[in-house]
């Protein structure tokens, strides 16, 4: 059977006589034989066209004398059924009303009315349809109509792209936190999951018309755990318990950029049922000093409009707002600070900040708001080394101290060296870092027992004795990412700057701590 979706589907079967190939009557109650015709629709949502030698299994009872259990019936193209050449048609023996049960696909192995499957291992056979008509009163010319409903959800997968887009890496797929193993009853068109854990899918990916495709059924189930891996890229699909529900379909659309970025998002039957957690529908709040973006400096409006031209979902909020914050995934400080270089910022926002991220927010901190992050209860441990100045000509490389952690993802490391611009780029350093290690400190790259945070880069001229950037978690899951490099510029004085990898840097900050 075709998973394509139809609105209906009408197949017609007339029995030219309910009799053996000896032409004895079977209905002998009956002073003639009868001829029976069934047709049929297909429910919405998830559609189906047959194939030639559908098998569908048919049961009728007149709650006395009359039973047929299970009777297999074949399909052509056109959906007109036929029974097996070696099969017995059903027939009215006797003129007490009938009632009639089918489902699909035919199964010879069925155990006290139920069918064992596994959406893993054969995923086609495991599309269940099933529908009941009763009391169907007899005639000379009797007539049965099914409407088969989807017994099964549907997953599809679709990834769209930009023309030209390489998406070899993006062909296999996997989805994690669905249970595969289960049962179907074909006297009630029930489902239920037996398996006691969660297996991964593993999907290959069909191309076609410039977009990446897969469809599959699987068993309805509640879901609290639910992760899409491609290309090493790992997005959480759900926030809190879902429940998946027989014959609907659900949709992971992925939009795969230029620069290798990806926006996730998943829907019910084409509506939207939540906001999750990834970077594509994230809500994403960006911080800054200006009472409005346009009151901002240069540097942070230059952040401010290549987040909002990245992500769809961005509210800019001024560090004088005392609101509430509950609402957003992330919110991405990003301040030039003008005075006091060495002591901790104060703003209207600072408790706002530090409930919500005691509360599980993730927060991205770089430039001056890197010294908030006591006030916002990130640490204790405020960067002590904080001064402003010229000379990054050629710019400033970041040595690396974990080459493993996902912020760097596919971003170029010599040696343990990056530089967040190429060549010709010059800029105003603006520098709040941890610094005053000891010169042959080789604990850099673990949780210095001041701060609680981790060392993820430092000075690429001198790695043992600076923390320019940091990671910080508490017991709520609230996460932070903490940016504190001279080079961490959106704006140039140049035109030539190639800010490739400090674009890759944030992207992959942003959803590392999403998926946090």
């Amino acid at each position: 059977m075709k998973t394509n979706f139809i609105k209906s589907l009408g197949l017609l079967l007339m029995f030219s006589a309910c009799q053996k190939e000896n032409n004895e009557i079977v209905n002998s109650d009956l002073n003639e034989p009868v001829s029976v015709s069934f047709s049929s629709q297909i429910s919405r949502v998830i559609g189906t066209l047959w194939e030639s030698d559908d098998e569908v299994g048919i049961s009728a009872t007149d709650g006395s004398d009359v039973d047929y259990v299970n009777v297999k019936y074949l399909s052509d193209v056109s959906g007109n059924f036929s029974v097996p050449q070696e099969g017995e048609p059903i027939c009215y023996k006797n003129q007490n009303a009938m009632s009639f049960t089918a489902y699909y696909p035919y199964s010879s192995t069925v155990s006290e009315n139920l069918i064992t499957g596994n959406t893993l291992s054969d995923n086609k056979k495991c599309n269940f349809l099933w529908d009941k008509v009763e009391d169907v009163a007899y005639s000379t010319t009797p007539s049965v109509n099914f409407t088969f409903n989807h017994s099964m959800a549907e997953l599809r997968i679709e990834f769209t792209y930009p023309e030209g887009t390489d998406v070899d890496a993006y062909k296999n797929v996997t989805v994690k936190g669905l249970k595969h193993e289960g049962t179907f009853n074909i006297t009630n068109g029930e489902t239920l999951v037996t398996a006691a854990d969660a297996a991964d899918w593993n999907v290959t990916m069909v191309q076609t018309g410039g977009k990446l495709s897969y469809s599959g059924v699987f068993f309805p189930q509640k879901v609290s755990d639910l992760k899409l891996v491609m290309n090493g890229l790992e997005f959480n699909l759900v926030k809190s318990e879902v429940e998946f529900v027989k014959g609907e379909y659900y949709t992971i659309n992925a939009t795969i950029n230029a620069d290798g970025s990806v926006k996730v998002s998943m829907k019910i039957s084409g509506a939207t049922i939540e906001d999750y957690n990834d970077g594509g529908v994230a809500n994403i709040a960006f911080l800054s000093t200006g009472e409005h973006v346009e009151a901002c400096d240069d540097e942070a409006k230059a952040a401010y409009n290549w987040l909002i031209d990245k992500y769809s979902k961005v509210t800019y909020i001024p560090v004088t707002s005392i609101g509430d914050l509950s609402d957003y995934d992330l919110v991405w400080a990003h301040i030039s600070k003008s005075s006091d270089y060495g002591t901790e910022n104060t703003y209207a926002i600072d408790n706002s900040m530090k409930s919500y991220y005691e509360n599980g927010g993730k927060v991205i901190a770089s430039k001056g708001a890197t010294m908030s992050i006591a006030k916002w209860g990130i640490t204790t441990f405020i960067p002590n080394n904080c001064w402003r100045g010229d000379g990054l000509n050629n710019g400033v490389s970041i040595y690396v101290n974990n080459t493993t952690h996902p912020i760097f993802k596919d971003i170029n490391i010599e040696g343990n060296n990056i530089w967040l611009h190429g060549e010709g780029f010059s800029g105003t350093a603006e520098i709040y870092q941890w610094a005053n290690f000891d010169e042959g400190a080789s604990d850099m790259g673990i949780a210095w027992t001041n701060g609680g945070g981790v060392c993820l880069a430092s000075d690429g001229n001198a790695p043992n004795t600076t923390v320019r950037i940091a990671e910080f978690n508490n017991d709520n899951h609230g996460a932070a990412i903490v940016i504190g490099d001279p080079a961490y510029i959106w704006k140039s004085t140049t035109n030539t700057v190639d800010d490739a990898t400090l674009v890759k840097l944030t992207v992959n900050t942003i959803e590392y701590l999403l998926n946090q």
